[in-house]
């Protein structure tokens, strides 16, 4: 069964979501200072460079700074990723720049392909903004 939407009587679509527990390391070694499994810094301070550095991006200064108050709030990120078949569907979308850097296309692509864009965007922000996040894949 599909878990990813599900259908009311009413034909409104909302989410569901399952639980999955993380492993722990058995090896204390594995463990930091604290005993946690991961060592779990403090966000980025937001200092005029990082928030040029999202702007640049399109975020608002005031998303910027939202965007650390989250990483404050969210220590740890876990992302489960899908790596079943339907992964090979062509109906996801990609954002391209054209020749003209100011132009963006949206092209057709598989969701793999779609996810995975999403992915290393989010592997770039958790560094740019000192975010620990776990990547997991599902399958």
């Amino acid at each position: 069964m599909d878990y990813s939407a599900k259908k009311s009587n009413n034909d409104v679509l909302y989410a569901t979501a399952v639980p999955v527990p993380v492993p722990m390391p058995e090896d204390p070694a594995e463990r930091d200072v604290n005993g946690s499994p991961w060592s779990v810094q403090e966000p980025a301070e937001m200092t005029p460079s990082l928030i040029s550095q999202l702007t640049q991006q399109g975020f608002t200064k005031g998303l910027a700074m939202a965007v650390r108050e989250n990483a404050l709030v969210f220590l740890l990120r876990v992302w489960i990723i899908d790596n079943s078949g339907s992964m090979n569907n062509v109906d996801g979308n990609r954002i391209i720049e054209t020749s003209n850097s100011s132009q963006l296309r949206i092209v057709n692509c598989t969701r793999w392909e779609e996810i995975r864009e999403c992915v290393n965007y989010h592997v770039q922000m958790s560094w740019l903004i000192n975010a620990p996040t776990i990547f997991r894949v599902r399958n």
